[in-house]
C-alpha cells in the first residue's frame, strides 16, 4: 500500500504524464485511459517499494514510447500553417488566372456591350475561371504541404468537399457585392471581395485538417495495445 509520500509522488508523476500527453495532442479519452492505467501500475509497484521515478524514468520519453506502442498518432499543430500555405497557393493561382484573363481580353471583348457595361454572363465567367484556378491551387498547395504528415489523405479528401462549398458561398457573396458596386476595381471593393472569399475558404481548410486529425486520433484510441509502466 502506498505511503502518503509515495501517493503524492504518484499523483505528481501522473499529472506530469497527462501534461506531456496533452502536449502531444493525444485525445482526452486516450489520455484518461493511459494515465489511469499507469496510476494503477504505480500504486501496485509502490507496495514493493518502487517509486514512480524508478518505474517511469524520464516522463517525456515514457509518454512518447507509450503513445508509439499503442499506435497513436500525436496530432501536429499544423492546421493554421497548412491553411496559410493553401491560401497562398490559391492566391498565386488566382494571380495566374487573372493574368490569363487579361491575356485573353481581346477574345472576351465580345462580352462587353456598347455602353461599357459587363453583362452578368461575362462577370460570371470571369469569377468562375478565377474560382477554379484558386480552388485548384489551394488544394494542390494543401496536399503538398501535408506530404509526409499524419492524416494527409483524410485532410485533402475533406478539403476537396468543404473547400468548393466555402468557395461557392464566398464567390456568390463577392459577386453580389461586386454587382452592387458596379463591378468596380477600386482597392476597397477588391479587398472586401477577396475577404468574402478568403475567410470561408480559410475556415474550410482549417476544419478539414482538424476533422481529419481528430478522426485519426479517435480511430487509433479504439484499439490500443497494452503498455506497462515497467
Amino acid at each position: 500500500m502506498p505511503t502518503p509520500d509515495t501517493a503524492a509522488q504518484i499523483e505528481s508523476a501522473t499529472r506530469a504524464l497527462d501534461r506531456e500527453l496533452r502536449r502531444l495532442r493525444i485525445s482526452r479519452a486516450g489520455r484518461a485511459e493511459l494515465v489511469a492505467e499507469v496510476r494503477e501500475d504505480l500504486r501496485s509497484a509502490a507496495g514493493d517499494g518502487l517509486t514512480p521515478e524508478v518505474l517511469l524514468g524520464d516522463v517525456e520519453t515514457f509518454a512518447r514510447e507509450s503513445v508509439a506502442a499503442r499506435g497513436w498518432t500525436p496530432r501536429p499543430r499544423d492546421s493554421w500553417s497548412g491553411t496559410a500555405t493553401a491560401l497562398a497557393g490559391g492566391a498565386v493561382a488566382l494571380v495566374v488566372g487573372y493574368l490569363l484573363i487579361e491575356a485573353l481580353h481581346p477574345l472576351l471583348t465580345s462580352w462587353v456591350e456598347l455602353d461599357g457595361r459587363y453583362p452578368a454572363a461575362g462577370a460570371a465567367l470571369a469569377y468562375g475561371v478565377l474560382s477554379v484556378a484558386g480552388l485548384g491551387g489551394a488544394l494542390a498547395a494543401f496536399a503538398r504541404f501535408l506530404t509526409g504528415r499524419p492524416a494527409v489523405r483524410g485532410s485533402v479528401a475533406r478539403a476537396a468537399v468543404l473547400l468548393p462549398v466555402a468557395t461557392a458561398g464566398g464567390v456568390l457573396a463577392a459577386a453580389g457585392f461586386g454587382r452592387m458596386e458596379g463591378y468596380s476595381t477600386a482597392p476597397g471593393v477588391v479587398v472586401v471581395e477577396v475577404l468574402l472569399v478568403a475567410l470561408p475558404c480559410a475556415g474550410a481548410l482549417w476544419l478539414s485538417r482538424w476533422w481529419a486529425l481528430r478522426s485519426a486520433a479517435t480511430g487509433s484510441v479504439r484499439s490500443p495495445e497494452p503498455v506497462s509502466a515497467g
